[in-house]
C-alpha cells in the first residue's frame, strides 16, 4: 500500500509541479503576503523543494544546504546543535505550495482545485506511513 500511495504522491508533485512551471522560481512578492508556513525561514522566500532537518524545521533544499556548506551544524531557526544534516522531502508542504499556487495563479482553477485540496491530507498521510 506503501508504495501505490508514494507513486501517488509523486505523481500528484509532478502534477502540481507542472502547473506552477509557468511562473517557477518566480515569488517575488513579500514573504508576508504567502502563508507562513509555505516560506523558508531563511530566504524568506515560498519553498519550491521543501526539506525538514531533523529538529522539525522545514526550509527550502538549497537554502539550508548552503548553510551546512559554510561549515554550520545548528539549526538555523534555534541555533542549538544539530545532531544528523540528514535532511527529509516535506511532501506535505509541497503539497501545499501546490495547491496554493494554482488557486492563487488561476482563480477560476479553484472549483477544481477542491478535489485536489481534499485528496492532500490523505496523500501526506499515507506518505507518511
Amino acid at each position: 500500500a506503501r508504495a501505490e500511495t508514494d507513486a501517488e504522491a509523486d505523481a500528484q508533485i509532478r502534477r502540481c509541479a507542472r502547473t506552477a512551471a509557468g511562473d517557477a522560481g518566480d515569488d517575488g512578492d513579500d514573504a508576508d503576503s504567502h502563508p507562513h508556513h509555505l516560506v523558508c525561514p531563511v530566504t524568506k522566500r515560498l519553498m519550491r523543494d521543501p526539506v525538514s532537518t531533523v529538529d522539525g524545521f522545514t526550509y527550502e533544499r538549497m537554502a539550508i544546504r548552503q548553510w551546512f556548506s559554510t561549515g554550520k551544524r545548528t539549526s538555523p531557526m534555534t541555533n542549538l546543535p544539530l545532531s544528523s544534516r540528514k535532511l527529509k522531502r516535506n511532501r506535505d508542504v509541497h503539497l501545499e505550495v501546490c495547491a496554493y499556487e494554482s488557486i492563487e495563479r488561476n482563480p477560476a482553477f479553484i472549483s477544481r482545485s477542491i478535489n485536489l485540496i481534499q485528496i492532500i491530507p490523505a496523500l501526506a498521510k499515507g506518505a507518511k506511513h
